[in-house]
């Protein structure tokens, strides 16, 4: 059984998140954890008072990469997302944290039209970086890709703005072709986003310029 993390956050594979314990029997399992194979899921809890009631069903095993015991007795993990998984039932473990049997969720791609979405969604990320890139270089995500391929779709959504209801949306969706879709969608809101700041930047500029400049 994998020992669950409830968060208010929802990890995506290949996505690395950076998460600090502050509530002792978490801290308790993921030590746990560590002494063994250092796996565990995380899941997405919209409301830590009602667990088991907003514990979603679909979640991410996860591997812990780093871990430090902070001053204030805090406990901070990084985790790198690994499978996408489902469950139907839960169990309580020491009275004080919950697992649960998981099944791996397989990736479904014989939908036809895919490879033209794919070579869509390449397209607009390498617009979307270039974009990023002329504005604030600064803003381009840690780990660039090159050479996308199918696998690099989480990751892909993971870097964008996504609201936890999209985010799990596309870590419970089984179609490449689906997931495809929403990550298009998403890229195609960051570069309307993007195209506002850099518009509104542009015309706060003029402002500012001093008439004797323009003369």
């Amino acid at each position: 059984m994998l020992p669950i993390l409830p968060l208010k956050t929802v990890c995506l594979p290949g996505e690395v998140l950076t998460v600090t314990l502050t509530e002792e029997r978490y801290i308790q399992l993921v030590q746990r954890c560590i002494k063994h194979a250092g796996e565990l899921a995380v899941v997405l809890c919209t409301d830590y008072e009602n667990e088991l009631e907003t514990l979603k069903t679909v979640g991410c095993q996860v591997q812990i990469t780093h871990h430090e015991m902070c001053s204030s007795g805090y406990l901070q993990i990084k985790v790198l997302g690994q499978k996408r998984f489902s469950f139907t039932q839960i169990e309580q473990k020491l009275g004080v944290f919950y697992a649960a049997q998981v099944d791996v969720l397989e990736d479904v791609k014989d939908i036809p039209g895919t490879h033209t979405l794919f070579l869509e969604v390449s397209e607009t990320y390498q617009t979307y970086l270039q974009k990023l890139k002329n504005y604030d270089a600064a803003l381009l995500p840690d780990e660039i890709i090159q050479g996308i391929s199918y696998a690099d779709i989480d990751h892909i959504l993971s870097g964008v703005t996504l609201s936890l209801e999209k985010k799990q949306q596309g870590l419970a969706t089984n179609s490449i072709k689906k997931r495809l879709e929403l990550t298009l969608s998403c890229l195609h809101s960051e570069l309307d986003m993007l195209d506002f700041v850099i518009e509104r930047s542009v015309d706060e500029q003029k402002v500012q310029t001093p008439l004797s400049s323009l003369n």
